[in-house]
């Protein structure tokens, strides 16, 4: 006597077509998450070097701030003729500033020194230049050292210029790019930068008072005042 048989139960599995479609929406996936990493990676760099540029900017800004605070009455230049009119204590232009001013403690070698903030045009368009030289044996005809390398303290500038105010009969002038009295120290300078388009950098208004300059004039309480007060770098421009 034969055992009955039992029927066989239908295999289970997958067919080729589920395993291809399987197979593809895994690669999707990993593509997408890839591509997702990349972006979160690129987005990332891009913030640090926005950050990077942004602290350069505010550490360029509080340099250029001592100095000009400390910038001293004696001369870099004196002729032998004795007439102080004829003497050199800053000179300004709308791409340079040069003054004398002790050096910061970590750049410190000691006396007061010749220093030269200067804007300077490459192939990026310009760059903020920082160059200085020892005030004793200094030759004015010569100026700084052609071998004195330079600090560059920011660049990729779209455009900039320096402006100068000073004191005329106890007001303060307009703004003007260049400073025709190099006997005399100005009482405010100030830099507009401008930067190219798409650059997320900011330049903060940057306007600073010399002190020496303005001991030597009579200002009121107002024109201080408003002297300090944060200008619009591009709403006012040189006469």
């Amino acid at each position: 006597m034969t055992a009955p048989t039992r029927p066989t139960p239908a295999q289970s599995g997958f067919t080729l077509l589920e395993i291809l479609l399987s197979v593809a929406l895994l690669s999707l996936i990993i593509t997408l998450a890839y591509g997702s990493l990349r972006v979160a990676a690129r987005a990332s760099a891009s913030g640090e070097r926005l950050i990077e540029r942004s602290e350069e900017l505010r550490a360029t800004q509080g340099f250029m701030r001592r100095q000009f605070m400390q910038v001293m009455i004696t001369p870099f230049e004196r002729p032998g003729d004795g007439d102080a009119l004829n003497e050199k204590r800053f000179e300004g232009s709308a791409d340079a500033a040069r003054f004398v001013a002790p050096m910061p403690g970590y750049l410190s070698r000691g006396g007061a020194h010749v220093q030269e903030l200067a804007l300077v045009r490459d192939a990026n368009g310009y760059s903020l230049q920082f160059r200085f030289s020892q005030l004793n044996g200094f030759d004015a005809e010569q100026g700084i050292p052609a071998d004195v390398e330079p600090v560059v303290l920011m660049d990729g500038l779209a455009d900039a210029r320096f402006e100068f105010r000073g004191v005329i009969e106890g007001e303060l002038s307009d703004w003007s790019s260049d400073w025709e009295e190099p006997w005399q120290l100005p009482a405010f300078v100030r830099l507009l930068v401008e930067f190219p388009q798409g650059d997320a950098r900011k330049w903060p208004a940057f306007e600073v008072p010399i002190p020496a300059g303005a001991q030597n004039a009579t200002l009121s309480f107002d024109n201080i005042r408003r002297a300090g007060a944060p200008n619009d770098p591009r709403a006012r421009q040189a006469p």
